[in-house]
């Protein structure tokens, strides 16, 4: 990779991280392999993520009160 397509994929983050669940999503309508896949992984890391976020919430709530 050169110096400037890491750049590129600096910049464009969030665009980068959306691209494999529709890559994903080609490759089970095409009939490929669905696991080890990139935007299975970005899935779970993002839903164990919110869980995650909904725990804190949780905690922290009720030791507001």
């Amino acid at each position: 990779m050169s110096p400037g397509e890491k750049n590129k994929t600096t910049t464009s983050r969030p665009l980068a991280l959306l691209l494999p669940s529709y890559q994903v999503m080609s490759d089970v309508s095409a009939g490929s392999t669905f696991f080890f896949s990139p935007g299975l992984l970005l899935f779970f890391y993002f839903s164990s993520l919110t869980a995650w976020i909904r725990v804190e919430v949780a905690v922290d709530v009720n030791l507001g009160d």
